[in-house]
């Protein structure tokens, strides 16, 4: 039952490595996500300006994306959820 285990483990790693997003996916859920929740800027171009503003971050296996030190989305299986975007 072991080896089962570690088989599956196993896949699931490289699964995930190799679906994991990359900075550009995040940047262009973070820019949809600011035009959804701001239509005014998101057509002034201020979804895109925040969007470049990230911090990019990959672990391999999954990948996480900062603005100002707090953590706005999160991908992994080849999808990015954005967690908190705030227009200040």
């Amino acid at each position: 039952m072991k080896f089962r285990q570690l088989i599956l483990l196993i896949v699931i790693a490289v699964v995930m490595y190799a679906t994991n997003p990359g900075q550009e996916r995040h940047e262009d859920k973070i820019r949809e996500s600011f035009d959804d929740e701001n239509p005014v800027a998101g057509a002034l171009g201020v979804g895109w300006l925040r969007s470049k503003t990230i911090e990019y971050s990959d672990y391999r296996v999954l990948s996480l994306s900062r603005i100002d030190d707090d953590l706005v989305s999160i991908g992994l299986f080849g999808m990015v959820f954005v967690l908190n975007i705030e227009s200040d």
